[in-house]
């Protein structure tokens, strides 16, 4: 009767107690990082570094998947190649979409973190309001490139993913024949 409410507390303590810790650990880092000269540097790494650590792991988890044939005692061969198959495609598919998410990743970030970079070393050095306004348009360009990864998701799965392009495609056909459906039905009172 009372096992839900032990179990509540039991959650809440072990959750409450991981979760602050988490939250102290995370601002002690914060404010580490933004007493930090190279933070500007490491912000605008820290994403590329990320993208391509998580995409390698993925990637070597699917490759360990595969690798792994799962095989009912009762099975036949075919399945078993069909199944290989079907996760081999996958493979090939995650791959060359992870492989060009990280390039886009890197070509977008590279240019502002060469920015911040550059920012960060002349910050001291004196500047005429020309130089500043030049600085500010390129600041403002690269800023705006760098939205280009976010807006590439779509595409990525478009030109990478086979089963993606299909489902677009068999959306866009119903959307259509929605459409002329609509169109083609008229009534004519006389």
């Amino acid at each position: 009767r009372f096992i839900i409410i032990c179990k509540l507390r039991q959650f809440s303590t072990i959750w409450g107690n991981v979760v602050g810790f988490s939250l102290f650990a995370f601002a002690i880092i914060d404010r580490f990082l933004s007493t930090q000269r190279s933070n500007m540097i490491f912000s605008s790494t820290s994403p590329v570094i990320v993208i391509s650590i998580l995409a390698y792991l993925l990637m070597k988890n699917v490759r360990r998947i595969a690798r792994r044939r799962i095989q009912p005692v009762n099975s036949v061969l075919p399945v078993v190649n069909l199944n290989t198959s079907i996760i081999n495609q996958i493979d090939t598919q995650l791959t060359a979409m992870l492989i060009l998410e990280s390039l886009i990743a890197i070509i977008t970030y590279a240019p502002y973190a060469t920015q911040l970079t550059y920012a960060n070393i002349t910050q001291q050095s004196n500047k005429t309001p020309l130089r500043l306004a030049w600085e500010k348009l390129f600041t403002e360009l690269i800023h705006l490139f760098s939205y280009v990864f976010f807006a590439t998701s779509f595409y990525v799965s478009i030109i990478s993913n086979v089963g993606f392009r299909r489902k677009i495609k068999k959306i866009l056909k119903m959307k259509m024949y929605k459409r002329s459906a609509n169109h083609a039905v008229t009534f004519h009172r006389n």
